[in-house]
């Protein structure tokens, strides 16, 4: 892809600035606290809005160090129009994986690492729906899987319709959206840092911010 055309999804496709709203908190089975908060996503092309909610469930566990919070974060990006109020709260106890409607989504979770203090570092899983192809030719078959309706493509043709996919910011915005609501939440005691087993969308997602230990709040960026 032409690195401009790529930076250029970037700068059209974030979540908009000033949309992120807290929303509704409530209390689960287990007596931990949840949030929701809501926030637009801005399509590139289309220049529709898309709905974001994100929740965040504020559990406690115990460690030789004391006791900290480990929260989590389920996030969708839901098409135009479409209710906030429809998204199922809890959905990180539920049996479904994914949010039927969503066109992305994402969970935040602590880092797994002996090094993670408190469980202050967290690492994003988004999954963004009918994306591109990935960079990595071992990701070649996996793709195909995920993408039935192309499983007799070739290689030749993947790997041209990988230099020509653009990408829209979907990882983006939701990166951007946990960090505004942990920066909100827990006051810099949480941060989202890079997964150590980093896919190659996820390398080129984290390049802006290459000098950077961990991805910036909207104070930060």
């Amino acid at each position: 892809m032409n690195p401009f055309n790529q930076a250029w999804a970037f700068l059209k496709a974030p979540m908009v600035d000033g949309s992120l709203e807290r929303r509704d908190t409530w209390q689960d089975n287990e007596g931990d606290e949840n949030v929701r908060y809501v926030a637009d996503f801005k399509h590139p092309e289309t220049g529709e809005m898309h709905p974001m909610v994100a929740d965040i469930n504020h559990a406690e566990t115990d460690t030789m160090y004391g006791r900290f919070s480990h929260p989590m974060i389920d996030m969708n990006i839901l098409p135009p129009n479409h209710d906030v109020g429809d998204v199922p709260k809890n959905r990180m106890f539920s049996e479904e994986d994914s949010y039927r409607h969503s066109i992305a989504e994402a969970s935040f979770r602590p880092q797994e690492s002996d090094n993670n203090f408190a469980n202050r570092n967290m690492i994003g899983m988004p999954r963004v729906k009918d994306a591109g192809p990935m960079r990595r030719v071992k990701g070649f078959e996996d793709w195909k899987e995920d993408n039935p309706e192309h499983s007799d493509i070739s290689l030749m043709d993947y790997m041209i319709m990988l230099d020509n996919y653009k990408h829209q910011g979907h990882g983006t915005a939701m990166y951007d959206m946990a960090a505004d609501v942990l920066d909100r939440e827990t006051r810099g005691g949480h941060v989202i840092v890079r997964d150590d087993d980093q896919t190659d969308n996820a390398e080129r997602m984290w390049a802006k911010h290459k000098d950077r230990s961990n991805w910036p709040h909207r104070g930060q960026r």
